[in-house]
């Protein structure tokens, strides 16, 4: 097993890899052209965002009396507004009604 730290706010938090996973890092962070903090990084960033919008899901479903599928739905149709907005230069919500 190797070590691999992942250095945040100089502060190295060892993570413990094997050697065929810590190969596929290495590869898949040479693709993307980034070392293999930002890599590490970025994964687990999208990673905890995935678990946040299924917490989210969960949540509407439970408000709102909808199915956990339309829950879904709602949860990823405020992401493309949300993103829309941010991407128009738009604060969010202040579309207009």
């Amino acid at each position: 097993m190797l070590t691999y730290a992942v250095t945040m706010s100089d502060t190295k938090n060892p993570v413990y890899l094997d050697a065929d996973l810590l190969a596929r890092l290495e590869g898949l962070a040479d693709e993307a052209g980034v070392d293999r903090d930002a890599y590490v990084q970025d994964a687990l960033r999208r990673y905890l965002a995935g678990r946040d919008l299924v917490a989210l899901q969960r949540e509407v479903s439970s408000r709102s009396g909808v199915g956990f599928d339309d829950a879904l739905a709602l949860v990823y149709a405020e992401c493309d507004v949300a993103r829309a907005e941010s991407t128009s230069g738009e604060a969010p919500g202040s579309r207009p009604q």
